[in-house]
């Protein structure tokens, strides 16, 4: 389990990185909003592969929390 957690997190970090300083999905990284509220942003602003990477990580980690994508 903190496998999942740590991989994801750093994820996250490497993906953060390759986006512009002031968009909304690396804001919501910034402020270390939850995986679930990135991932809605992330597919929103087109980034459906990161946001599928995050909603499995969640679903293995909880995989009884009513997640909605």
């Amino acid at each position: 389990m903190d496998n999942v957690f740590f991989k994801t997190e750093l994820q996250i970090n490497h993906y953060r990185h390759s986006l512009p300083d002031k968009s909304p999905l690396a804001l919501a990284i910034d402020r270390n909003d939850s995986w679930v509220r990135i991932a809605r942003l992330a597919s929103f602003h087109g980034h459906d592969h990161f946001a599928k990477l995050l909603i499995q990580a969640q679903k293995k980690l909880a995989p009884n929390s009513p997640i909605k994508p």
